[in-house]
């Protein structure tokens, strides 16, 4: 993935798969940033590892995800 933090502000952040219809998260966050996500003043001051990252999607999502719009990942 490659996130663009337009302001960046100290915090947390997670990337999940989401069901749409619920409104809620499938399985397990894919990726978590307890704290220090997104620090400093500018894009600049953020960790490359934090704009440009890699998630290994769940198997199982073929029949509840398998409309596109149904599913879609989070960031945030």
């Amino acid at each position: 993935m490659k996130v663009w933090i337009r302001i960046p502000h100290e915090g947390s952040a997670n990337v999940s798969i989401v069901d749409t219809k619920k409104n809620e998260v499938v399985g397990e966050m894919l990726k978590v940033w307890e704290e220090g996500y997104a620090p400093g003043k500018s894009e600049a001051d953020v960790p490359a590892g934090q704009k440009e990252f890699s998630v290994k999607v769940p198997e199982g999502l073929e029949e509840r995800c398998a409309t596109a719009g149904d599913c879609v990942s989070f960031h945030g």
